[in-house]
């Protein structure tokens, strides 16, 4: 006899069928474990953007980089606000998918501080596509769970900008 309720390992493969390239359901979708991890987003993407208005050698991956420092500051002023109408500690790592996702973005960083000259450009291009392409299924499967939400309203304004990004990954990496 099956039963009618997932599991979380269902629920997970559900997720990867549903949204094809990631496992997006890695951690428990809560408005508060979801308004930190856009906070960590935010975090890593205006500081990968720094490096690139710093180390790029192509003008197009300055302007990229300083795109994203923009728009993520301006993700990250929402975030907080909600957060802290919410009530939320966007400080809190201590759900084990948030300590992954801090040193996976950790990795990222160094990775990307230590690459020099176009392999920098191409390595921070092929990385923030991959990071878009994530995030966006991520985000999409949060709002999708917390339909209705204050969250899910915040995901939904954000989405368009991260899929901005995911097209100016792809369009300076298809030149290169």
């Amino acid at each position: 006899m099956t039963s009618a309720i997932a599991s979380p390992v269902s629920l997970a493969l559900l997720a990867t069928l549903t949204f094809g390239r990631f496992a997006v359901a890695n951690f428990d979708i809560n408005s508060a474990n979801v308004l930190r991890k856009i906070h960590g987003i935010n975090q890593t993407e205006m500081r990968v953007g720094q490096l690139a208005q710093e180390k790029g050698v192509s003008q197009r991956v300055k302007d990229y980089g300083s795109q994203l420092v923009k728009d993520h500051a301006d993700a990250e002023q929402k975030v907080v606000a909600l957060a802290k109408k919410e009530n939320i500690d966007l400080s809190d790592e201590s759900s084990p998918a948030i300590k992954e996702n801090r040193a996976r973005d950790v990795l990222l960083v160094r990775d990307l501080t230590t690459a020099q000259g176009m392999d920098f450009d191409r390595l921070f291009v092929r990385k923030m596509d991959l990071a878009h392409q994530e995030a966006i299924d991520t985000l999409k499967a949060s709002e999708k769970a917390l339909k209705g939400t204050p969250t899910a309203y915040l995901i939904g304004q954000l989405l368009p900008n991260l899929q901005k990004h995911e097209l100016m990954a792809e369009h300076i990496e298809s030149a290169e």
